[in-house]
């Protein structure tokens, strides 16, 4: 007998371009064969010839230790008992009565189940001191804005295998290798040449390339991801988002000639008198929370983050290095300081009255604190930004608006970059296109053709123009320091 479902999952890995997604979807499958006692029928990826040898005998062994840990974990044999000396009777100890073991209370709002035991202490966890803690929060938060350093091999395998690079020179030149319509789309600088262009960047290696000479600032990396028909977003989204958040981009917050609306979720730099939690750092508001819509808000909102969660996913595979898989959204991130600052609060005086955490999908950790639902959204100007991460942008697979899909995105919505002095790249935000890029290497806006020309949103169907955009800016990160020191000032 085969395993149910087994055509639907080998066709959808059959969809995956990667040698490491492939691996992946076998890994999966084979334990879900092994857990129904099914015979796992098709020949294995580790067998594909387009792999060199060494690297499938690597593949091969790597796999089938996961799974017999996994499935076989081995039995320790019992250790032999020492031998134990003859002991006199005079000499031995008398009889010590036996003490019950203390009993140790649960903390406050922790269930204990009354048939489980209460598990050992591990002795390699230490706990950090407030001292440490705030060492690592100031260590986590980086001073100048991040950027991705990537191997030369990494280039050159991705030109390889079909991406198309462009090149950016310090004498505002470029050299393109590829087809600029293709994906994926690497824009990349020289390391050696970041000093001369009076770039200061606080650099994250991620293929074990920290002592090479001949690595490459990722400026930008543009992919598209396949559609899936469980992340198909409703064209209408707009409307649930208007009734329960505010548009953060108005007169008289102007952001380099934006338009549109800009509805934001997860944490912010706060400028409101501080509370007794002594926090700056605060949570973007949700309106009309006991309405009945708001339910719906929420299943709308807990959507978005599935699509930057699929969008973390794909990156990840596309960016990181094989041999360790390093988390290089963590990376671009870095909202790993939000759970250092929650464990200082837990050793100070001060009461949390704005509570602080990162956007999740699930039980799983998005790491960015913040998104953005943009709607009809453009910036007019060219602009770099200071940031302390990377951003993302995102346009979502959506629902087809009418029996004729309309082609008006495809061409009027558009992330630009110029290359040179004479030249603008030009990206259309179609559905599943992904982009992660330094704010602060690359010049950049978003564009919405239709509005620049005439002024106004004008719409086949009248659907709205919607994309996802994740960072976390200075401002937000000098708060976070702030806040910290204040917190660690009141630890007990």
């Amino acid at each position: 007998m085969i395993y149910p479902g087994a055509a639907a999952i080998v066709v959808a890995a059959m969809k995956r371009r990667s040698h490491k997604q492939w691996l992946k979807a076998e890994y999966e499958f084979r334990c879900k064969c092994i857990a129904h006692d099914y015979p796992y029928p098709y020949p294995r990826v580790t067998d594909s010839p387009r792999m060199d040898k060494a690297r499938r005998a690597r593949a091969r062994e790597k796999m089938d230790k996961a799974i017999a840990l996994k499935y076989f974990p081995p039995v320790s044999p019992p250790s032999p008992l020492p031998a134990l000396a003859p002991v006199s009777p005079a000499a031995a100890d008398p009889p010590r009565p036996i003490s019950p073991l203390p009993v140790t209370a649960a903390p406050p709002h922790t269930t204990v189940p009354a048939s489980s035991a209460p598990a050992p202490a591990d002795p390699h966890v230490i706990s950090k001191s407030a001292e440490e803690l705030k060492a690592d929060i100031n260590k986590h938060l980086p001073k100048r804005p991040p950027v991705f350093v990537v191997s030369r091999v990494y280039v050159r395998r991705m030109i390889k295998a079909g991406a198309c690079c462009i090149l950016l020179k310090n004498n505002n030149e470029t050299q393109i290798e590829g087809d600029k319509a293709k994906r994926p789309l690497l824009i990349v600088r020289k390391f050696e040449d970041m000093a001369a262009a009076g770039f200061d960047c606080q650099c994250r290696f991620i293929h074990d390339n920290e002592n090479r000479d001949d690595n490459y600032v990722l400026c930008a990396y543009i992919g598209s991801i396949e559609k899936s028909n469980d992340l198909e977003l409703p064209n209408d989204i707009d409307e649930i988002y208007s009734l329960h958040k505010e548009n953060i981009i108005t007169a008289n917050a102007p952001h380099h000639g934006s338009y549109g609306l800009y509805y934001a979720d997860g944490l912010k730099a706060s400028y409101q008198k501080m509370d007794k939690s002594q926090s700056s750092i605060d949570n973007y508001a949700t309106n009309h929370t006991d309405a009945q819509t708001f339910v719906q808000f929420q299943s709308a909102q807990n959507a978005i983050n599935s699509c930057i969660h699929q969008a973390n996913d794909f990156l990840v595979n596309e960016l990181s290095n094989e041999e360790r898989n390093e988390d290089v959204i963590k990376l671009a991130a870095n909202s790993s300081c939000v759970k250092l600052l929650n464990e200082l609060y837990s050793m100070s005086s001060l009461s949390q009255t704005k509570p602080l955490g990162t956007l999740h999908h699930g039980e799983n950790d998005l790491h960015w604190c913040s998104s953005n639902v943009c709607i009809d959204a453009g910036t007019k100007q060219y602009h770099t930004e200071i940031d302390t991460s990377m951003t993302l942008i995102h346009r979502p697979y959506f629902q087809s608006c009418c029996h004729r899909k309309c082609s008006q995105h495809r061409t009027t919505f558009n992330f630009k970059v110029p290359i040179n002095s004479s030249e603008e790249l030009k990206i259309p935000l179609v559905d599943g296109c992904v982009i992660l890029f330094s704010g602060y290497l690359l010049k950049h806006r978003q564009q919405n053709v239709v509005h620049e020309k005439t002024n106004a949103f004008n719409h086949n169907c009248k659907t709205e123009f919607i994309n996802i955009s994740c960072y976390s800016n200075g401002r937000f990160a000098n708060n976070m320091t702030k806040t910290s020191e204040r917190v660690f000032d009141n630890v007990k």
